[in-house]
């Protein structure tokens, strides 16, 4: 169970970067004629940041303390793994929602974004759980 533990947590980050990207465009949409990607890439980061570290909080509580993420490890392989979740998840919804299948450019669109924005949700994700543990 432990070895599924980093994937996991990367698909729910995975998941909260698509969410939030289609959020933040929601509330472009309300705001134009502003920047799109002025308006939306901070609006998703951060909603993809606290997005994640409440799930992390969420999924410490009902774990027990003893099944969220913990080592540094985790982390790291959350973090790649919510890499390689992107085009799962984004493909097939962009294709039910446009139509058609998306560009490579697109994908690497979104790994554009979520590197720096899970890298910071790791930071603030790691804070969360080092202050739910036990010292």
């Amino acid at each position: 169970m432990a070895t599924l533990r980093a994937p996991l947590h990367g698909l729910i980050l995975s998941l909260a970067n698509v969410v939030s990207i289609i959020v933040a465009f929601g509330i472009y949409t309300l705001v134009r004629p502003a920047n799109q990607i002025a308006l939306q890439a901070p609006v998703a980061a951060a909603l993809s940041v606290l997005g994640f570290a409440l799930w992390v909080l969420l999924a410490g509580r009902l774990a027990g303390g003893g099944k969220g993420l913990a080592a540094r490890n985790d982390f790291v392989w959350a973090f790649v793994s919510a890499l390689l979740w992107a085009p799962a998840v984004f493909v097939p919804l962009h294709y039910v929602t446009q139509g058609y299948m998306t560009s490579i450019g697109n994908i690497v669109a979104l790994w554009a974004f979520q590197v720096p924005t899970n890298l910071a949700a790791m930071l603030v994700a790691r804070s969360v759980a080092l202050r739910r543990s036990p010292a």
